[in-house]
């Protein structure tokens, strides 16, 4: 079990992310991405339970930053930490 609460954004990416996840930070990173398309069921459901009065996104514009979302090795309950990558 990893305290991914005590790693830097750089470690995310570089040690916990999946081959996929480095590819597309690696894109980030070069200016190669500015907006991306959500697709499939999942992205609808995801969109409808955020509004269900409002269409899915044709795309979505992204910062030049991804924040994750962290927790440290469980006490008594987990600390949650934010971990901002920016590009």
């Amino acid at each position: 079990m990893s305290n991914l609460g005590a790693k830097n954004a750089d470690d995310l990416v570089s040690r916990f992310s999946t081959p996929n996840q480095k590819i597309f930070y690696d894109a980030l990173r070069n200016g190669q991405v500015q907006s991306i398309k959500p697709r499939g069921e999942r992205a609808a459901d995801y969109f409808y339970r955020i509004n269900p009065n409002v269409a899915m996104p044709d795309d979505i514009s992204i910062s030049n930053q991804i924040e994750f979302l962290v927790n440290d090795i469980p006490t008594d309950g987990y600390n949650i930490y934010k971990k901002i990558l920016n590009f």
